[in-house]
């Protein structure tokens, strides 16, 4: 016998719908169908066989009444179990994750690397590290300018801001300064005070010179009777060098820092 009717097919004497199943390039029924594909599933289908019966039914990752699947996005309606932290990609009926730069995981579970301590990171030598979720931050120390990545010394004393005291040196440093309080001043370098060498007694003058005090410095001045630059005088013999300005009827007398006149016999 033949089938008359379009869309069928003749089996073991039956009309069945051509279909049906395929199994083998035979047409099948029941639990012959077992393992086959419906002809009329859909794309991202597959035909599911129970007892003698059959029918078609989406395959995971896919929706729809087995005719017409569509493709379900686990991403981008939530149905994922990607981390938190996880990139989710939607394939074919299916989704992967994978953890971003700055994490390590399978992408189900992600934990946050840490740069600074596993010394990944970029930071310059004259920085600071600091991590964050997913990456880290670069801070320049004090005395240091720039983005972190790169930091360059500030030469605070050609700039101006170290804040030295006017009687002091500033001295650059790498990331920092030195004040310096002057000679003739004390002080931390911020704040130099004048020192009195004179009263401190710290002063190199002769003991025969006067001392006097000044801002940052001292002078030494020789006594009447004496010559020299203070720190070293001497004494001015005015008798020898014709200076005492005694009679011509005295005689004259060389004194430590002076001289004596005296008349002769008779006078």
């Amino acid at each position: 016998e033949t089938c008359s009717s379009a869309g069928f097919a003749c089996f073991e004497d039956v009309c069945v719908p051509t279909d049906y199943c395929e199994v083998d390039d035979e047409i099948g029924l029941g639990p012959g169908c077992a393992g086959a594909v419906c002809l009329d599933c859909g794309v991202g289908a597959e035909c599911v066989v129970d007892g003698e019966t059959y029918d078609c039914a989406c395959l995971d990752g896919f929706s729809g009444d087995g005719f017409v699947c569509v493709e379900i996005n686990e991403c981008a309606d939530s149905l994922d179990d990607c981390h938190e932290f996880a990139v989710c990609e939607n394939t074919v009926g299916s989704y992967e994750c994978s953890c971003p730069v700055g994490f390590s995981g399978d992408g189900t579970l992600c934990e946050d690397i840490n740069e600074c301590d596993e010394g990944t990171d970029l930071c310059s030598e004259f920085a600071t590290c600091s991590n964050t979720t997913g990456s880290y931050g670069c801070t320049c120390w004090d005395g240091y300018l720039r983005d972190g990545l790169d930091c360059i010394n500030t030469d605070e004393c050609a700039e101006g801001t170290a804040g030295c005291s006017e009687f002091a040196s500033c001295t650059d440093t790498s990331g920092s300064f030195e004040c310096s309080c002057l000679d003739g001043y004390r002080g931390d370098g911020f704040d130099c005070v004048n020192i009195d060498e004179c009263t401190e007694a710290r002063d190199d003058c002769s003991e025969f010179a006067d001392c006097t005090d000044g801002e940052g410095d001292f002078s030494c001045t020789c006594w009447d009777g004496y010559r020299g630059d203070g720190s070293d005088c001497i004494n001015i013999d005015e008798c020898t060098e014709g200076t005492a300005g005694c009679s011509d009827f005295g005689s004259c007398t060389d004194r430590p820092g002076g001289f004596e006149c005296s008349c002769l016999d008779g006078y």
